[in-house]
């Protein structure tokens, strides 16, 4: 969108990796502000109507600023958690990353991490939801069940109604 672009040959950042005051430091107190200005730069490339001229270098960008500020804030446990839930299920759609197979040539990497992000996501869901399932199973076997079991050398029925055991024996007249 600039009219001119000149460069210059001197470093004017610095980036510094494990000091405890740099920019990195502070990801866990605003988790989401990265996720929030892909979103807005996506919107503002859509309006300036060049957003599928650039989708696959934005793509690339959102997908590896998801995977950087994920891995970034690996002692928050908590907040990585509603972080990746986040890229996972609304994130996809909002920054266009279910378009992810755009970057495997290019990124192949960074395409296979993003993946083991969102397994790891559902299959925690998954085993979630199972053990919600069990809890609920265990519950009505509890409420009513009918069971057959050997007593004496005679098949017996168990029936538990409300909790309630029931013995019934067969009787042989």
């Amino acid at each position: 969108m600039a009219k001119r672009i000149s460069t210059v040959k001197e470093p004017l950042v610095v980036y510094r990796i494990g000091m405890t005051d740099n920019s990195q430091s502070t990801n866990h107190l605003y988790p989401f502000d990265f996720y929030k200005a892909f979103k807005a730069l996506r919107l503002f490339l859509k309006k300036k109507h060049v957003y599928n001229f650039y989708k696959q270098s934005y793509v690339n960008w959102a997908l590896a600023g998801c995977i950087h500020n994920i891995n970034s804030i690996n002692e928050y446990k908590t907040i990585q958690q509603s972080l990746i839930k986040l890229v996972v299920t609304k994130g996809m759609k909002d920054l266009d990353l279910e378009s992810t197979s755009e970057v495997v040539p290019q990124h192949p990497r960074k395409f296979i991490h993003f993946e083991k992000i969102k397994t790891t996501y559902y299959n925690t869901k998954t085993k979630i939801i199972r053990s919600r399932i069990d809890y609920i199973k265990n519950i009505i076997h509890n409420i009513f069940s009918v069971k057959n079991k050997f007593y004496n050398g005679e098949k017996t029925k168990i029936v538990t109604v409300f909790g309630i055991k029931i013995k019934i024996k067969k009787f042989r007249t």
